[in-house]
């Protein structure tokens, strides 16, 4: 992990924001500290400090370069909530647990829980049974590790509930009763010896650390741990369907449901890259995953896991319950004299086999060996498909990556794509109506290599003879898109500011660009029909002017592949623009990953086979009729069959029924309409794969349907998830339309939690903040608007089982 990824960098933010107070926690520790390149991490002396005042913006960005940093959240009174903390392994925590009160806020440790209450003046206290602690009551002076920060274990915590402190504030949780340190007292005081009730009776006060070095070195048993997580990653299919209940495959991985959050979507992807909750917003490793599906301590889900897991490992691990695995140093090292700890994570690994035969006429793809992984990045975290792209496809991907300066191997693969797409579209239809065209945006950050695939697009259709094929940088108007077409009916559009663009053309009042959008739109659905220009008043035109019949475009295809960054193109995304439908004929690939250093290589020209793919398979046509006419706009073009075998439709049904039932899950945020599409450009691409792999046949079959089925699921799943938590939320109205729908629906929602308020058709504060996903500061905007415009009304609900902020509608 990099200090860009920590826990604290990624998440201590939103805490602040909501006016808790955090801390830096050292790695694989659970004592707040400091770092320093001089000195690594040293214990924090003065960490209490933030007892009193919230970390400044200055102290948070100082922070965040801290390398693999924990969070923990400072208790008390700044912070407004104090926490129990529950150890389940010890007598006495059975009756503790009925008089805990309820929490709409808990995350989970090694041996039990956390829940979060509103603070009203408790004292931090510590509670023991037969010596052991069991529970405790965490005030000021005290901190916790909150989610996403790994214990000294190996596990990482995490929430066990669907909602997540960072998303509310302390007075929507509810109270502790006043009574409730003697309460404990009482319960367990048949379990207690003498000196527990002497340590009980110790209200404990600030705890402060030395400033001496903390060792953060993984030990052997936490190295044994980490070796077990990678190895499961790498074998997925040997223990996801036996020990997760509800996972289904999806793309290159599974996805799941977070039953132990109360959740009723399957948020929870599992995949090589890593395992993610989206609701929850974070990260969890396969002991993680297994622990939180069946209950398990630590120990035990490492056990379940390890008995379906292949490991490189010379003798059994004999685990005790709840602890650390009896091991040795010896143990870890092999036949080769490498340790675990040493050993790099590519011995793990799972040799991939391809889906496709290499094609004598295509030539040889270069070993993968050769080619350069981002860094930051193992090759476990890009998809399967990349390395395993079939014929042309993988020549071309692997030409753009070996002459790359950066390495963007999933944008190498988009391009080769877009080269492909683009030589074959207008010539080759399918027995249902397909054409080749796509759309892919390219997203990264500034100056990590996302211009040089664009580069190649040009760089090989030139080498090809083929820069008729290449139109301009974009379009300014809906006419600009029309002439263009009028002059090169099939072309590739490169865009490399398209953030920018898209950001021009969704301002209001710039109808031109607008139009382009619209009209790039209608093209992606005319490949198969004619396009023609809007009917206009012909009264003042002059004898020699063109008539507006004679300006139709004939099976239209535009291919556009175009790189913007994050923030660009996530800001330029309205709710508007969503539902327009350009961006559900996208195929977004979004590369999240560390800037690299440059790699200074040569600028080699595309080679013999692709060059001589791209003329063959542009002049096929010739075979078929008169090439001279096939190209005019105004002139139907002579199409190639295309076939697809019957067996195709064993996947194309379930695929479907796959894609309506996540349209289904989807259309209440809106977003449905990113998965428009899908159906369709796999479809498209499946064609291309077919092309590449056997150029002779064209002919679809089963495999390449399914290569075309996961590469278009992945990016399509990947671009919903991605909007819905990072897209602009500026159109009021449309929010505010949103947030009506949802309180009206509320005794129609399913949530155990907040039962008695939904019924009566309240929707609280927790619950409408969670299902609008939206941060707190514009939420509470929102709310502050829809009240001044007499929309809705906010009351309290502690008459009906609900401690915090409800609304309703004024007229519902």
């Amino acid at each position: 992990m990099t200090s860009a990824r920590s826990a604290l960098s990624q998440r201590a933010y939103f805490y602040i924001e909501q006016g808790y107070s955090v801390v830096p926690i050292a790695p694989g520790t659970k004592r707040p500290g400091v770092w320093t390149k001089e000195h690594g991490w040293r214990g924090s002396q003065g960490w209490v400090r933030y007892n009193d005042r919230l970390p400044s913006l200055i102290e948070q960005q100082h922070w965040e370069t801290w390398p693999d940093a924990g969070i923990g959240l400072v208790c008390g009174k700044l912070s407004g909530v104090v926490a129990i903390d529950r150890d389940y392994d010890a007598p006495g925590t059975d009756a503790l647990e009925k008089i805990i009160p309820y929490s709409p806020v808990k995350k989970r440790g090694a041996k039990g829980y956390t829940a979060f209450f509103r603070y009203r003046n408790e004292n931090s206290r510590s509670f023991n049974s037969n010596g052991m602690r069991v529970l405790d009551l965490l005030s000021d002076g005290r901190q916790t590790l909150m989610p996403d920060t790994v214990h000294p274990d190996g596990m990482t915590y995490r929430y066990l509930t669907e909602d997540c402190l960072e998303e509310m504030k302390a007075e929507d949780l509810p109270y502790l009763p006043e009574n409730f340190a003697e309460q404990v007292i009482a319960v367990l005081a048949p379990y207690q010896t003498d000196d527990d009730r002497k340590f009980q009776r110790t209200t404990h006060k600030p705890h402060t650390d030395t400033a001496g070095s903390i060792a953060t070195d993984i030990t052997y048993s936490t190295a044994y741990f980490h070796d077990l997580n990678r190895a499961a990653l790498a074998q997925l299919h040997a223990w996801v369907p036996k020990l997760i209940a509800m996972a289904r495959e999806e793309r290159d991985g599974y996805r799941t449901i977070a039953t132990w959050r109360n959740c009723e979507r399957a948020n929870v992807g599992i995949h090589e890259s890593g395992i993610f909750d989206f609701g929850g917003n974070y990260g969890m490793t396969p002991i993680d995953l297994v622990m939180a599906e069946h209950g398990l301590p630590f120990g035990r889900a490492a056990e379940q896991l390890r008995a379906l897991v292949d490991m490189d490992e010379p003798e059994p691990i004999i685990f005790t319950n709840q602890r650390a695995p009896r091991i040795q140093a010896a143990q870890l090292v092999d036949e080769k004299g490498v340790t675990a700890v040493e050993k790099p994570a590519g011995l793990l690994r799972n040799t991939i086999t391809r889906m496709h035969e290499p094609s004598a006429v295509i030539g040889t793809v270069e070993p993968l060996a050769t080619l350069q992984t981002p860094i930051g990045r193992t090759t476990s975290q890009i998809p399967s498909f990349v390395d395993t792209a079939p014929g042309l496809l993988g020549v071309i991907t692997n030409y753009i990556r070996a002459t790359a300066h950066k390495a963007q191997p999933e944008m190498a693969l988009a391009a080769a794509i877009a080269i492909c797409a683009t030589v074959m579209q207008r010539r080759f239809r399918s027995q249902y109506g397909n054409y080749t065209p796509l759309f892919f945006v390219l997203v990264a950050r500034s100056t990590e290599g996302k211009e040089h695939p664009l580069a190649c697009v040009d760089r090989v259709l030139q080498a090809a003879n083929l820069s008729n094929l290449i139109a301009g940088s974009g379009y300014t108007s809906p006419g600009a898109v029309h002439s263009e077409l009028m002059r090169k009916p099939s072309h590739v559009v490169i865009i490399d500011e398209f953030g920018k663009w898209l950001k021009f053309a969704t301002a209001r009042g710039n109808s031109y660009a607008e139009g382009a959008l619209d009209k790039l739109v209608e093209v992606y659905g005319r490949n198969d029909g004619v396009l023609r220009p809007p009917a206009y008043s012909t009264m003042t035109i002059g004898k020699g002017s063109l008539p507006v019949g004679d300006r139709s475009v004939h099976n239209p295809a535009i291919t556009l592949i175009a790189a913007t960054t994050p923030n660009t193109f996530y800001g330029g995304l309205s709710d508007t623009f969503v539902q327009d439908g350009f961006l559900g004929r996208c195929t977004v690939v979004d590369i999240d990953a560390p800037r690299q250093r440059t790699r200074m290589v040569d600028k080699t020209p595309p080679t013999d086979a692709i060059v001589k793919w791209c003329i063959e398979t542009n002049s096929e046509v010739e075979k078929f009729g008169n090439l001279a006419g096939a190209t005019s706009a105004d002139t139907p073009p002579v199409m190639i069959p295309f076939m697809f075998e019957e067996e195709c439709q064993l996947l194309l049904v379930p695929f479907e029924d796959e894609l309506n039932r996540l349209k289904d899950q989807h259309e209440a945020d809106g977003l449905d309409v990113l998965l428009g599409r899908t159906y369709e450009k796999a479809l498209r691409l499946s064609m291309i794969v077919a092309k590449c792999t056997r150029p002779e046949e064209n002919i679809v079959r089963a495999v390449d349907l399914q290569y075309a089925i996961d590469y278009m699921l992945h990016y399509d799943l990947q671009l919903l998830e991605s909007v819905s938590r990072k897209r602009a939320r500026n159109d009021t109205d449309v929010q505010i339309k949103k947030l009506v729908g949802y309180i009206k629906n509320a005794k129609n929602l399913k949530d155990k939690k907040f039962l008695k308020i939904l019924a009566k058709g309240y929707l609280p504060h927790t619950k409408a903040l969670n299902l609008m996903s939206m941060t707190s500061k514009p939420f509470e905007e929102l709310i502050r608007t829809a009240i001044e415009m007499g929309i809705i009304v906010m009351s309290r609900g502690d008459a009906d089982g609900y401690a915090g902020k409800v609304y309703s509608l004024v007229d519902p």
